[in-house]
């Protein structure tokens, strides 16, 4: 993964094949640093962790909606600097909007892995200019209370900053180890979400894009 000879225990090994397999169930594909976060946190701390998260995104998913809540995770894998994250639940994001209404969002996921290597003033710039559209505003808040929250700009102060702020600290934490791999090709970075299990979804928001590509009047202002 990064270098250094990785050496799980049996029981670790017997853990990491069963887990992926149920990972793969969920969201349909397998999670490659699943090995990682488990040689470096154990597998006690890992389910304390995952269960966590899960928890968080349910937070998030009760207070924002489906969509909203990948978004704020993908822009906290973003800040730490996590590929997999960020692309992952980006991808997610996607194709929650697409199967609610046939919309692409105004950013493809396959761009994240370019605003990694940004300064944070350019990535908020971009952020601005492709959400600009008069419906994303409230997101654009967010967005932005949620980046001066993890850069320590501003404290806590209401139940929405404290879950904006949860979200920081989760991935933040499962960041570190997936950044060892933050040179993947974004195209094979799979959608962190259940949605990543409907293959026929998958193909139409493709050609969707596809078709957007192929457009001359570029990104669509949706």
């Amino acid at each position: 993964m990064n270098g250094r000879k990785r050496k799980l225990t049996l029981g670790q090994r017997l853990f990491v094949a069963v887990w992926e397999r149920l990972v793969a169930m969920s969201v349909g594909s397998p999670n490659p640093l699943m090995k990682e976060v488990v040689f470096t946190f154990g597998v006690r701390e890992y389910l304390k962790r995952v269960k966590m998260m899960y928890e968080v995104l349910t937070l998030l998913e009760k207070r924002w909606g489906a969509l909203y809540a990948q978004l704020i995770i993908a822009f906290a894998g973003l800040w730490t600097g996590c590929r997999w994250c960020s692309v992952g639940h980006i991808y997610a994001a996607n194709l929650e909007l697409f199967r609610q209404n046939g919309e692409l969002l105004p950013v493809d996921e396959r761009e994240i892995a370019d605003l990694q290597f940004r300064t944070d003033a350019e990535v908020l710039e971009f952020l601005h200019e492709r959400f600009s559209a008069p419906h994303w505003e409230p997101l654009r808040r967010l967005l932005d209370q949620q980046y001066l929250l993890r850069s320590a700009q501003i404290e806590e102060v209401t139940r929405d900053d404290q879950l904006l702020q949860m979200a920081n600290y989760m991935w933040e934490w499962f960041n570190e180890c997936s950044i060892v791999v933050m040179d993947m090709d974004p195209s094979t970075v799979p959608p962190q979400s259940f949605l990543g299990k409907d293959r026929v979804l998958l193909r139409r928001y493709r050609e969707a894009r596809e078709r957007q590509e192929q457009a001359p009047e570029g990104p669509s202002e949706s």
